[in-house]
């Protein structure tokens, strides 16, 4: 069965996509996974220690965004590199090392990643749907993917943080998928209905595309 973590980074926000049941996936026995399917995190921040530290004065575009990751990072890890204001291609690939090895050990396999920051796994056919996204998150949390993957992808689709439903807009201006005066205000208010008025004939990946690379500085491209 297959589960795909998307990350929506147009709207900043993250969340877990059911799977779709019916798909055939790979069966795998749990092992010694523990009675509650995951395992405690040795990284983990104790929780007083957590709210008593001092956030770093950030600076730059997604300073605020810093901010708010540093503050809800449970991890050592995630805060060592949140903490200078700067992810590397570095970091986020060891940040990836992790994720990847915390889904193999709940017993996941064909773990995918694309360019722009989404993940799709298989995992086994013996636990729920809702168990292995229950899974899933507590990997994407415990490697800090929640928080350091999450602010790449951010910043590498939009580095100077402009306003979004702009960019969006302008973006499908670019491709002549929308009437000429279409607003940013009118994005704001049809997207979240998913009611973005495509013009006939133009195909509806155009409005995907430009959500996800708005200033095409981040191809699809495989890795």
């Amino acid at each position: 069965m297959r589960a795909d973590v998307d990350v929506d980074r147009s709207q900043h926000e993250r969340w877990l996509r059911a799977p779709v049941l019916g798909l055939v996936g790979l069966a795998i026995g749990l092992g010694t996974v523990g009675c509650a399917g995951v395992r405690e995190n040795p990284d983990a921040i104790p929780s007083s220690e957590a709210a008593d530290a001092a956030i770093p004065a950030f600076s730059g575009p997604w300073a605020s965004e810093f901010e708010s990751a540093y503050a809800e990072a449970t991890t050592s890890f995630e805060r060592e590199i949140l903490q200078d204001g700067v992810i590397t291609e570095a970091e986020y690939a060891e940040m990836r090392e992790g994720l990847q090895s915390c889904l193999f050990s709940q017993r996941f396999e064909e773990v995918e990643f694309s360019p722009r920051g989404g993940m799709s796994v298989v995992g086994p056919d013996s636990i729920s749907g809702e168990e292995q996204l229950k899974r899933a998150q507590h990997c994407s949390e415990t490697s800090g993917e929640a928080t350091i993957g999450a602010l790449y992808s951010w910043i590498r689709r939009n580095p100077e943080h402009l306003d979004d439903a702009t960019i969006v807009v302008e973006c499908l201006l670019r491709h002549a998928a929308v009437r000429a005066d279409y607003s940013a205000v009118e994005y704001g208010i049809d997207m979240p209905n998913d009611a973005v008025p495509i013009l006939p004939g133009v195909s509806a990946s155009v409005l995907s595309e430009c959500s996800e690379d708005p200033l095409g500085v981040n191809p699809l491209q495989p890795e």
